[in-house]
C-alpha cells in the first residue's frame, strides 16, 4: 500500500469518457467488481478484481478509507494461477518413470503421451484446489478531477488487465499516459497537432561505426513500443541533464521553479541500437566519465534517479522518461505528527500531487523548447555539451 505509507512507484493513466464526480455509485461499483475467486473447476491464468486499497483481502468499501476528496485511493488484485514449468517437467518424469515400471522400460512415445496428460491432470487438480494460488495487489489512485489514474502497472500484462477491468467496471477507457502519450495532449491542447505529428528524435551524435539506417537515431524501445513519439522522454532527460551542467538547476516553468538534481541512478541504452546499455550506480552518476563517453557514442538516458524541490517541498525518486513512470518516490515527512491515520494519507496524496505537478510542468517546459523557433539553436548547444562542453571540463578537473 505504497501511497499510504512507504516508497511510491507509478505509471500515468487518462481516464477517457469516466465518472466525473466522486459519489457512492463509485464504491459499489469497485465492491461488485472485487475478485472473488471461482470455487468450482480450473481457476484462469489470471484473474483481476478490485480491493479496497489497505491489504490484498480488504473489503471495507467505504468512503472513510477509499474516499479523499476527489480522490479514489483502492488497489487492484492480480491472482495468477500457474503451476511453475519446473513442477510440471517433475510431474511428466515422474509419470513416466512410473509408467516405464509397469511396461518394463518400454513406454516409448505412446508412453510419454500418457505421462505428459497424466501430468497435466495432476496440474489441473492442483490449480483446482488453489495450491499455486499466488495473490498480489498493486496500489490505486484515481483522481477524478484530474482524469488520472496512478498505478504501478508497468508490465503489459498488468496494463491490459487494468485496462480491462476499469472498462467494465466503469465503462471508461484507460489509456496509458507515456511521454509521447503526453506530448501529444499538450501539443494538441495548444492547436499544435501537425508539430507532433512532425517530431521525430533528434541525431545529438553522429551515429557509431556500425549504426544503420541513417544520421538518425532508431531509438528501438520508442520505435516498436505503442506510442512511437516516446522518444521525447528521453530526449526531455537529456534536456534536464543538461541543464544541471550548463544551464540552471533551477528550471522556471508555468507552474513554478524547479530545483533538480541527478543522483544514485543513471540507466543508458544506445538509441542506435548498437553499443547496448549502461546502469550506473553512484554518488552523482551523471558526472562519471563513463556516463560522459556514453553519452558521445550515442547511448540515451532511460532512468535518472533525481532529486526534486518545488512548492518547499524536496523528493528523492527514479524517473524513467519514455515511459513517465515512477519508482522509488520517497516523500517528505511532515513538519508535525499527523493527528490520525486519515490525515497522514491526505498528507502524502497532497505532496504526491505536487510531485507529479512538477514533473508534468518540466516536460510541458522541454516540449515548448523542443517546438519553439529557438530550438535548432538550443540544439547545436546540446550537441556542443556533449561533445566536450562543461561536464568534460568538470569531470576532468
Amino acid at each position: 500500500m505504497p501511497f499510504r505509507q512507504g516508497v511510491i512507484a507509478y505509471a500515468r493513466f487518462r481516464v477517457h469518457d469516466g465518472p466525473r464526480v466522486v459519489d457512492s455509485a463509485l464504491l459499489d461499483a469497485l465492491e461488485e467488481h472485487a475478485l472473488r475467486p471461482a470455487s468450482v473447476g480450473t481457476p484462469p491464468e489470471l484473474q483481476a478484481g478490485w480491493t479496497a486499497g489497505r491489504h490484498v483481502y480488504d473489503t471495507t468499501y467505504d468512503a472513510e478509507t477509499i474516499v479523499f476528496g476527489e480522490r479514489l485511493l483502492f488497489g487492484l488484485r492480480l491472482d495468477t494461477n500457474r503451476v511453475p514449468a519446473s513442477i510440471r517437467q517433475a510431474y511428466v518424469a515422474m509419470a513416466q518413470e512410473t509408467l516405464r515400471g509397469r511396461q518394463n522400460g518400454n513406454g516409448g512415445g505412446a508412453g510419454r503421451r500418457a505421462a505428459q496428460e497424466e501430468a497435466q491432470e495432476r496440474c489441473r487438480e492442483e490449480l483446482a484446489a488453489g495450491r499455486h494460488l499466488r495473490s498480489r495487489m498493486l496500489p490505486a489512485l484515481w483522481d477524478v478531477s484530474r482524469h488520472l489514474v496512478f498505478v504501478p502497472a508497468f508490465s503489459d500484462a498488468t496494463v491490459n488487465a487494468l485496462a480491462e477491468l476499469f472498462a467494465v467496471t466503469f465503462d471508461a477507457r484507460l489509456e496509458p499516459l507515456s511521454a509521447g502519450a503526453l506530448a501529444r495532449e499538450r501539443l494538441e491542447t495548444s492547436g499544435l497537432r501537425r508539430d507532433y505529428e512532425d517530431l521525430g528524435p533528434t541525431p545529438f551524435t553522429g551515429a557509431p561505426p556500425a549504426a544503420a539506417g541513417g544520421d538518425v537515431p532508431a531509438v528501438p524501445w520508442s520505435h516498436m513500443g505503442p506510442e512511437p513519439k516516446d522518444f521525447l522522454g528521453n530526449e526531455f532527460l537529456i534536456w534536464l541533464w543538461s541543464q544541471t551542467e550548463i544551464g540552471s538547476a533551477t528550471i522556471s516553468t508555468g507552474e513554478g521553479e524547479v530545483a533538480i538534481a541527478i543522483d544514485r541512478t543513471l540507466d543508458m541504452e544506445c538509441a542506435w541500437d548498437v553499443t547496448g546499455k549502461q546502469m550506473l550506480r553512484a554518488n552523482g552518476p551523471a558526472r562519471l566519465p563513463e556516463a560522459v563517453a556514453s553519452l558521445r557514442t550515442g547511448k540515451w538516458p532511460r532512468k535518472l534517479g533525481l532529486v526534486m524541490a518545488a512548492g518547499g517541498e524536496q523528493w528523492e525518486l527514479s524517473f524513467q522518461g519514455d515511459r513517465f513512470a515512477v519508482s522509488g518516490a520517497k516523500l517528505p515527512k511532515p513538519e508535525e505528527t499527523p493527528a490520525s491515520e486519515r490525515e497522514a494519507v491526505e498528507g502524502r496524496l497532497n505532496t504526491l500531487d505536487t510531485l507529479d505537478r512538477a514533473l508534468v510542468a518540466l516536460f510541458h517546459q522541454f516540449l515548448a523548447e523542443r517546438t519553439g523557433e529557438g530550438w535548432p539553436s538550443e540544439r547545436d548547444t546540446l550537441r556542443s555539451w556533449i561533445r566536450g562542453g562543461r561536464t568534460l571540463a568538470k569531470v576532468d578537473a
